[in-house]
């Protein structure tokens, strides 16, 4: 059974993650600081940290500038990677899974973030749209948990107008269900 290390000191993480990461110097990139749980790079206005949740254990990196800083998972949606979704961060807990966990997003960053390690402003254009776009779905998600009960209160109650209009406020996260109950809402309601 592997040992499991509880003072984080212990990990080398810092070590670790500069031997992987070392690639990022070919890019331009210094380092500018590090701590047992992350090491910190920039290159002109761009910033760059691989780091180790401190409570997760999740190893991760960013790349932005300033305070707009895009995680490996945004990189790979961005990058059309086909792993994207499955894509999740790696919990290491452990020396030997620190090194294979820090190789792997190595690889995964040199892979999908060739752009953004490049500094390339189109790409950073998509990230942040990919990230209005998904704020917005977030957005429109938690309204229509909010008005999803309404409505079908209204329609269960034959106020028909009431819920074809609360209906028509989330009108993408709709059921087949309910966009049926819309449209008879619609025919009902005038």
């Amino acid at each position: 059974m592997p040992l499991v290390i509880s003072d984080r000191a212990q990990l080398d993480f810092a070590v670790s993650a500069r031997r992987a990461f070392a690639f990022v110097g070919r890019f331009g990139f210094h380092e500018v600081g590090s701590s047992a749980t992350d090491v910190r790079y920039a290159k002109a206005d761009l910033l760059a940290n691989v780091y180790h949740g401190r409570q997760s254990y999740e190893i991760d990196f960013e790349i932005g500038r300033g305070h707009e800083l895009y995680g490996t998972g945004e990189l790979l949606r961005a990058a059309n990677s086909e792993t994207a979704d499955q894509y999740r961060n790696y919990a290491a807990r452990t020396p030997k899974t620190l090194v294979s966990g820090l190789d792997r997003l190595a690889r995964v960053v040199l892979r999908d973030g060739y752009l953004a390690l490049r500094g390339d402003e189109a790409f950073f254009d998509l990230l942040r749209k990919q990230r209005a776009a998904s704020a917005a779905a977030f957005s429109l998600k938690v309204r229509a948990s909010q008005l999803r009960p309404k409505a079908e209160a209204a329609f269960r109650e034959q106020r028909y107008h009431e819920a074809a209009e609360l209906y028509g406020q989330f009108l993408p996260c709709l059921s087949p269900a309910e966009r049926f109950k819309l449209d008879l809402a619609r025919r009902r309601g005038g």
